[in-house]
């Protein structure tokens, strides 16, 4: 949606979210993203999903942006056994849908949605997280991949809720995001370790350049986790600062 709004400078955005089939067990929902705006090339149509990449040049310098958007957006639906597509020409606009097949039973869904079961992760039950990240979505999808763990986990959307927090609940480790409103990870971080040296503090990050982790270690940032997350990192870097401290 965001790009939609960044490349549409006249004409409309028009979202969708229709039911494509149902089940007494499961409903399959297609979701769309359409605009009128500058469109993609059918030569970078193929590539405009990889990490670092956008269709020409000088989209950064004319429009913002790091080109990691559509791959975070690629790797996340993967997570839900989905895939992302797209129509376009140039100066007529774009179309991005994708499908979710999602389990209407809640109890069913905490252990199948995003294409893990109990038995392709580490388990960590008793272990209560908080994930501090602005991005609704980024969020959700945290939360799932800790329930599919048996963990549970808390949620703040920026530095200064998570800090509040942090001051009157107890957690077992923190999956801080950098870039936040009101107050970024590093800064949250900061303040944390003036009143709490021990609490495991993990990076959500979408860099790995070096000054960016020297960044994360300087603030008091125990370690890292690039996003979009790769599943056997996420669950052996939370086990290794939880349950695998303990033993």
């Amino acid at each position: 949606v965001s790009n939609a709004v960044k490349f549409t400078s006249q004409g409309n955005i028009t979202i969708s979210a229709t039911v494509e089939r149902e089940t007494d067990q499961t409903i399959c929902i297609a979701f769309s993203v359409k605009d009128t705006g500058i469109g993609i090339p059918t030569d970078k149509q193929s590539i405009i999903f990889e990490r670092f990449t956008q269709a020409e040049a000088d989209t950064t310098r004319r429009f913002g942006g790091s080109g990691l958007g559509l791959s975070i957006v690629r790797s996340m639906l993967e997570l839900f056994n989905s895939q992302i597509h797209l129509k376009s020409e140039p100066n007529k606009g774009a179309e991005f849908y994708f499908s979710l097949e999602l389990e209407k039973d809640q109890a069913s869904t905490a252990k199948q949605a995003g294409g893990f079961s109990a038995k392709n992760t580490l388990d960590l039950s008793g272990v209560h997280v908080l994930i501090v990240d602005d991005i609704a979505f980024n969020t959700m999808v945290a939360e799932q991949m800790l329930a599919n763990a048996n963990a549970t986990s808390d949620h703040a959307v920026n530095g200064a809720e998570a800090i509040e927090k942090i001051k009157h609940a107890q957690y077992d480790l923190v999956l801080m995001d950098i870039q936040m409103p009101v107050m970024d990870g590093l800064e949250a971080t900061q303040q944390i370790r003036a009143f709490n040296q021990t609490i495991p503090i993990i990076a959500l990050t979408a860099s790995s350049e070096p000054e960016v982790i020297t960044e994360t270690k300087d603030s008091g940032m125990n370690d890292f986790l690039m996003k979009p997350f790769n599943p056997n990192d996420f669950y052996a870097l939370i086990y290794q600062y939880t349950k695998g401290s303990r033993n």
